[in-house]
């Protein structure tokens, strides 16, 4: 807690602010990239087993 309360105290509120906004934009952006890579995968091995299954 006093490294935050540092940290604020050295950049100022709005910084600080903005750095929390962009801290969290990222994480739920790799969030999002995460369940996309797993639905990509999933259909990936989906259409491999369905072209398997016709030859």
């Amino acid at each position: 807690m006093d490294q935050l309360i540092n940290f604020i105290s050295n950049v100022g509120l709005p910084t600080a602010y903005s750095a929390f906004l962009l801290y969290y934009t990222v994480r739920e952006i790799k969030k999002s990239l995460d369940k996309n890579t797993e639905a990509l995968e999933k259909l990936r091995e989906d259409i491999y087993k369905h072209y398997l299954r016709k030859e």
